[in-house]
């Protein structure tokens, strides 16, 4: 007579750690992304703002208070030549420097897979 239990090869193995842990992330980002990218946009606007105000006052001179906040925006077209050359740019203006354009383009990346998945989905591409 055969056992009346299933095999072991038939059972569902148990839930991984990994398995859980992506299964959680893809659901924070499927939910999150846009909060995400939203905080990290920001984070680069205060660390160019900081990093602009620190240079300005290092080389004297004296603009608005808009005009770090200007200088930052900037960043993210990569269009910072207005800024004064000085050989020590500070550490928030070298990672805003770096930060913006990423972000820029991967906010434009998200945007287009955002739509064209939702199209691609409906089957309504064109």
């Amino acid at each position: 007579m055969s056992d009346l239990r299933s095999s072991p090869a038939q059972r569902t193995p148990p839930t991984r750690p990994r398995g859980l842990w992506r299964r959680l992330m893809r659901s924070f980002w499927r939910n999150g992304q846009w909060w995400v990218i939203g905080a990290l946009w920001a984070a680069t606007c205060v660390l160019g703002h900081r990093g602009v105000a620190k240079l300005l006052t290092a080389a004297g001179e004296h603009r608005s208070a808009g005009d770090p906040f200007y200088r930052a925006l900037q960043l993210f077209v990569m269009e910072d030549g207005a800024l004064p050359v000085r050989p020590d740019i500070p550490w928030e203006l070298e990672v805003a420097r770096l930060l913006a354009p990423v972000m820029a383009a991967s906010t434009a990346l998200a945007a287009l897979a955002a739509f064209f998945w939702g199209r691609l989905c409906h089957r309504t591409l064109f």
